[in-house]
């Protein structure tokens, strides 16, 4: 066997196996761009964490991989983990360039009825959500409420560092008029008692 041929079955042999980074689709809000042929690496991201599910389930990717901004809320999907904290160039925690933190904002949700920043329904494959701040709004509705997490049927599902912010309740609905009191005579009163009279003191013998 000649040097060459040596050096391309050691090459083989050696080749490392998929890491955590290569099951990832990348989210970056300030430069991503939702195309069906971005996320794939850290130089081309997607700029919403929904169309990075997207393309996770397109791509049989597991893992989201988001860097610092301020995204949309979005609802799980079984099996995929969503991993924020990475800084603009993709490098986890305090060693990333800022910004690393990532909060989620609060939407109304058709299928809830209430604002929600995420949400988990049905996660029965191991799945995390890590490393996120999810932001409560007001509701525009009246009475309506705001949650930041919602989860769902949901026994895999594993939440790692996330911070849940509250929000201002919207005004209650208004009450409904009050009717009008039924006038009612006041009955008779009843006879006063007659006067009593008394005899004088008879003290003869």
């Amino acid at each position: 066997m000649n040097i060459a041929k040596a050096a391309a079955v050691i090459a083989f042999l050696v080749a490392p196996a998929l890491c955590a980074a290569d099951e990832a689709i990348y989210v970056r809000v300030a430069t991503g761009i939702n195309s069906e042929t971005a996320g794939l690496t850290p130089a081309t991201p997607v700029a919403s964490i929904t169309y990075a599910l997207t393309r996770a389930v397109a791509t049989g990717r597991t893992r989201v991989h988001v860097a610092g901004g301020n995204y949309g809320a979005f609802a799980m999907v079984n099996g995929i983990s969503v991993i924020g904290g990475f800084g603009q160039d993709f490098v986890q925690g305090s060693s990333g360039v800022a910004p690393t933190m990532v909060n989620i904002q609060s939407a109304p949700q058709s299928s809830t009825g209430y604002h929600a920043a995420v949400i988990a329904d049905g996660i029965t494959q191991p799945t995390t959500l890590v490393s996120l701040v999810l932001l409560q709004s007001t509701p525009t509705q009246g009475s309506g409420n705001s949650i930041g997490l919602v989860i769902r049927n949901s026994p895999a599902l594993t939440v790692e560092s996330v911070k849940i912010t509250g929000a201002s309740a919207a005004a209650g609905l208004a009450g409904m008029s009050g009717a009008n009191a039924l006038q009612t005579a006041a009955s008779a009163g009843a006879a006063g008692l007659g006067a009593s009279g008394t005899s004088a003191c008879n003290d003869s013998t």
